[in-house]
């Protein structure tokens, strides 16, 4: 499939919804990875809106826009972009406190910028914040309406611990509680120990639903996630 004057060749769909599709191009002149995003629609000036919004933003936040025209066919129009092939947030299966704000200071930064000049997204969602290859947050898509940001973020968003490998054991601090998952060596296998404080305390207490005894060395990392994981997501010690 080509889109004008034979200059890009598309590879694969990327996604797609009620704004139309992307697709990854390449652009053969330039030889360079571009998305490229097909509306399908009559009214072009409307639809060709978003590119010159975009273009004359200029933001290291805000997704660089590269070409924009109508369809040889005049179905619609089709913008070019920079590709990020890490993806949006939405493909993440949790966030972490640090990822949080540093994506909510990232796309601050891109709105301030927007907003100073006079343009409003309309359109936040985790599908329309990208990664680039630095993981810093770009804002694409400046389009249509979405209370969608605040539903994904709140069902995705998880207050993890930042837990660190200190010798035989992993420690966490959130707010003033400390957690710590200590790995007891016992011959030939392991008993896990999880102990908590907080830390005004000068003494932890067992959290007894999260320690095993007798567990091979195979089964130690597993089971030492899957306590993070739990801890984590439920946040209730």
């Amino acid at each position: 499939m080509s889109l004008i004057g034979n200059k890009y060749e598309i590879i694969r769909r990327l996604g797609g919804g009620s704004f139309g599709e992307v697709f990854l191009a390449h652009h053969k002149h330039l030889d360079r990875e571009e998305a490229a995003k097909i509306i399908k629609t009559n009214n072009f000036n409307n639809a060709l809106q978003e590119a010159k919004t975009i273009q004359k933003l200029r933001h290291e936040n805000i997704i660089d826009i590269y070409d924009a025209d109508i369809l040889p066919d005049r179905s619609g129009i089709f913008i070019t972009m920079e590709y990020h092939p890490k993806g949006s947030i939405a493909n993440l299966k949790f966030i972490n406190r640090r990822q949080l704000v540093d994506i909510a200071v990232h796309i601050l930064r891109a709105l301030e910028h927007a907003h100073g000049n006079e343009f409003i997204h309309r359109d936040i969602k985790p599908n329309n914040i990208l990664f680039n290859k630095h993981k810093n947050a770009i804002l694409t898509d400046f389009g249509l309406s979405a209370k969608e940001m605040l539903k994904e973020i709140e069902r995705k968003a998880i207050f993890r611990y930042d837990w660190e490998m200190n010798g035989n054991y992993w420690q966490a601090k959130i707010n003033n509680i400390i957690v710590k998952i200590e790995i007891q060596r016992k011959g030939n296998l392991y008993n896990i120990a999880t102990l908590q404080k907080r830390i005004e305390s000068t003494q932890y207490r067992r959290i007894l639903r999260y320690c095993f005894d007798g567990k091979s060395k195979s089964e130690i990392n597993n089971i030492t996630q899957k306590i993070m994981s739990e801890i984590d997501s439920r946040f209730v010690i």
